[in-house]
């Protein structure tokens, strides 16, 4: 569905992929974490990367995590455990909000396969403080945590009465304000065709939502299929029900 971004879970492509963690062998062959890895968008201006990576069998550290990232395992499970001993186990389903600057034991068996969301600066990413990485924790969105009401969509986008009630939770925002992973809910409505002004990686995990490009082609998307929305791509939306999904966002650079 152009330029609308399903995730594939046959995906087994691999190409020009950037590793975060053994950066220094970017030659996947040799890298001691990733197996393959694929993207399914990227931006270097804007630091927007999503894609889909297996892992290789890895016990071991991870010390000073160089991006900002949202991960969903797909398959296998990861087992990270922080510089205070904090214990976060994933498994297939399972989402996470990982920091930059994460100093941390990362572990999981060979075939482990995640969705990611990232922001990265290129070439390299600032680091964090020694004494603020050691108090950095994984995050996983409770997924049934009571959301804050803010005002959703534009009226004059909304095609449906009454305007919907609309909720959002913010979980993580990186050190730059232009990486964000949260929950956010709202009740049955139709929106006009608009453009989104960020990446957006989506995550239903109640309802489902029509999406529909801007040459009428359309997509029923349900629960825990993820999809991408690139930052100027226009879409229209429906629901009929109440939605909640995890959503990470990356936003564009400020222009110089």
């Amino acid at each position: 569905m152009y330029p609308i971004i399903e995730f594939d879970r046959s995906e087994t492509r691999s190409a020009a992929f950037l590793p975060w963690v053994d950066s220094a062998n970017a030659d996947l062959a040799k890298n001691a974490f990733f197996s393959r890895g694929f993207y399914y968008t990227r931006n270097d201006a804007h630091g927007a990367f999503a894609g889909e990576a297996e892992l290789k069998a890895f016990d071991g550290p991870v010390d000073g995590l160089s991006v900002d990232l949202f991960l969903i395992v797909v398959a296998g499970e990861i087992t990270i455990t922080d510089a205070k001993g904090r214990v976060t186990k994933l498994a297939p389903g399972d989402t996470a909000a990982v920091p930059r600057g994460l100093k941390a034991t990362w572990a999981q068996p060979a075939g482990t396969r995640i969705f990611f969301m990232l922001h990265a600066d290129l070439p390299a990413s600032p680091s964090v403080p020694v004494e603020s990485a050691d108090d950095l924790a994984v995050i996983v969105p409770k997924l049934d945590a009571a959301l804050d009401p803010i005002d959703g969509p534009a009226a004059d986008l909304i095609l449906t009465s009454p305007h919907p009630t609309v909720g959002r939770k913010v979980i993580y925002t990186g050190a730059d304000g232009r990486f964000s992973v949260g929950l956010w809910e709202a009740s049955a409505y139709t929106r006009k065709l608009a453009a989104f002004g960020d990446y957006e990686l989506m995550y239903f995990v109640q309802g489902e939502v029509e999406i529909t490009n801007a040459i009428g082609e359309s997509r029923l998307f349900h629960p825990h299929e993820p999809f991408i929305v690139d930052r100027g791509v226009s879409n229209a939306w429906k629901t009929t029900g109440y939605v909640r999904k995890v959503y990470c966002k990356v936003s564009p650079k400020p222009a110089v």
